[in-house]
């Protein structure tokens, strides 16, 4: 699971100071391998809110890579079924690794790139007549960018519908990943609107 999917406390008010905690030193964007005008124009094209887009990547591979203090998605991360998760440096290498672990376990759910896309929920994605490479960062993020649409279009409960990323058949848990993001969300907006005001 990715940090911001462990469990921190069962005292909302609790889990949201301690995610608020994680962000003092979060930048606007800190993407590996794309930039900011990517996630926007995706997101302006898909027609997903853009900080809501990002928070999910948080949520889904945010860490902390280099002991500094800057949460960031990881564009090379592979989850297996059983919870092990895999940060490559690679497409190829990223690849390679979800392809043996196909093999070895066929009826595993994988999920790949730092949005979590899943080889069996999202399966179309994976076939060779697919446009879009799931593999690739840019491809991976306008497939999240999709799911999310879907998601949020899927019910008028805009919690509901942003936890809907993460699964569609436990409600409950729906709730807890969409307010997560929510709440992510949220700081990213005000962090942008600060650094907005603070270039004028």
């Amino acid at each position: 699971m990715g940090i911001f999917l462990q469990p921190l406390s069962n005292n909302l008010k609790a889990i949201m100071s301690q995610i608020a905690l994680l962000f003092v030193t979060l930048p606007l964007m800190a993407f590996a391998d794309t930039t900011p005008a990517s996630l926007f124009e995706i997101a302006a094209q898909e027609g997903v809110d853009p900080f809501e887009l990002y928070a999910v990547l948080i949520v889904e591979t945010g860490e902390d890579s280099d002991g500094d203090n800057v949460i960031a998605p990881h564009p090379y991360t592979i989850r297996y079924a059983d919870g092990v998760v895999k940060r490559l440096s690679s497409e190829e290498g990223l690849r390679k690794e979800a392809e043996k672990a196909a093999a070895l376990h066929p009826h595993w759910t994988i999920d790949i790139g730092w949005g979590q896309i899943n080889r069996k929920w999202q399966k179309k994605y994976f076939q060779d007549s697919s446009p879009l490479n799931p593999y690739n960062p840019i491809d991976n993020l306008r497939i999240a960018a999709r799911v999310l649409r879907e998601a949020v279009d899927s019910t008028p409960d805009r919690i509901l519908g942003l936890g809907r990323y993460n699964t569609w058949n436990d409600e409950g848990t729906a709730r807890w990943y969409g307010t997560r993001v929510d709440f992510l969300a949220t700081v990213l907006k005000k962090r942008a609107a600060r650094n907005e005001v603070a270039e004028l």
